[in-house]
């Protein structure tokens, strides 16, 4: 009679720290956020909503009012994320010479094997391909970078995300193999050899303007990508094992099974898209709509794809309740703020525009 035998947090938790020791992305993002899972594929991520500051205002009266302003309840903005990769394995394994109980260790060897021949690299190339098109910040360039230009591009894209209120630190600047050299050769360039024992994350090879330096093979890296700078607060990559069991005298089968299965994804937080800028192909990047705001209404022009749009000042770029599609000239009014992008088959989106309906 079969026998399950389910593997309990010890064994997952080894698993994911092992995965953690060789993926060039665990260490990109940040694991303590604040998520809870919903059923078997969605995730909710809750972050603090900030409102505007008061002035203090010490000539009134305390015994009247607050001299420290209106009172507001802090509330949380909740993102609900569908995760959409589901893999999984079944697999049989050797009984080896001990039939009375289930064969772990041979269990281990074949997960440690998976992993890292085709869980992580599929997780890692995925997660990369999902940041870079979510990203907030897309640099078009009209060439590939070279020993001339690199350094100053990535200096501009790293500057395009402190200007949105990033922070210079706590990044990771991903470059393509076929780049890494290139940047190596300036004098800006720092190696691991001149940190001074610094400690950074396994596999990264220095730093640069502040970031840390991940190379990535060409194949993993997205098409027409050429560096990628992610914050880690910007990105999540969230994942749930639903099942990780061995069964001992599977039915119709001389030995006993693995199985394993395992929901995940990469998404882009939408209140801090800034904190993820790809730098790529000028012809890959769908250009930004323009608009006009005239007599209580915007109108919109835009040359390619679909324009999507919100009027209370969330960004379009990111799936929300909020957001529309474009087609025709939208009422505003005063106090409504109008955002709009476009997006075009086979292309990033485009940057979201920004128009405040002032009167």
């Amino acid at each position: 009679m079969a026998e399950t035998i389910h593997f309990g947090e010890k064994f997952r938790t080894a698993l994911a720290k092992y995965f953690a020791g060789k993926s060039v992305t665990e260490h990109a993002f940040n694991h303590n956020i604040d998520a809870e899972f919903s059923g078997s594929d969605t995730v909710h991520i809750y972050e603090i909503a900030t409102t505007d500051l008061n002035n203090y205002d010490k000539t009134v009266d305390p015994s009247t009012g607050s001299r420290f302003g209106k009172v507001i309840e802090v509330g949380d903005h909740r993102y609900t994320f569908k995760l959409t990769q589901d893999i999984s394995l079944d697999r049989s394994v050797d009984r080896g010479n001990n039939d009375a109980q289930f064969n772990i260790k041979k269990a281990g060897a074949i997960m440690k094997a998976y992993t890292d021949k085709r869980i992580r690299p599929r997780k890692d190339k995925y997660r990369l391909l999902k940041w870079c098109t979510e990203a907030g910040i897309h640099m078009g360039l009209a060439a590939a970078p070279t020993k001339a230009t690199i350094i100053e591009q990535i200096i501009d894209l790293h500057d395009a995300m402190i200007d949105e209120d990033v922070p210079e630190t706590d990044g990771t600047l991903y470059i393509a193999r076929p780049y890494l050299k290139v940047l190596k050769l300036a004098p800006e360039w720092v190696g691991l050899d001149s940190l001074g024992g610094e400690t950074l994350p396994k596999g990264t090879v220095g730093k640069f303007d502040g970031l840390v330096v991940q190379p990535v093979s060409a194949r993993k890296f997205p098409e027409n990508c050429y560096f990628a700078i992610f914050c880690k607060d910007s990105i999540i990559a969230p994942e749930k094992i639903n099942t990780f069991r061995g069964i001992k005298d599977s039915e119709n089968m001389d030995g006993d099974r693995l199985q394993y299965r395992s929901k995940f994804d990469a998404f882009v937080m939408p209140s801090l898209a800034a904190g993820a800028a790809v730098a790529c192909a000028a012809s890959v990047v769908t250009a930004t709509p323009t608009v006009a705001i005239a007599e209580g209404k915007a109108t919109v022009t835009s040359n390619e794809g679909v324009v999507y749009y919100t009027l209370d000042g969330s960004d379009p770029r990111y799936l929300s309740a909020d957001r529309k599609v474009y087609s025709a000239a939208v009422a505003v009014s005063k106090g409504d703020i109008f955002r709009c992008c476009a997006v075009a088959d086979g292309k990033f989106h485009s940057a979201a525009t920004y128009n405040e309906i002032t009167a």
